[in-house]
């Protein structure tokens, strides 16, 4: 995985959790 796939992941990740 890239890095810029991650970091997409983990800002879609925090708007889902809030």
């Amino acid at each position: 995985m890239s890095r810029l796939a991650i970091e997409r992941l983990e800002k879609a990740w925090f708007a889902y959790k809030k």
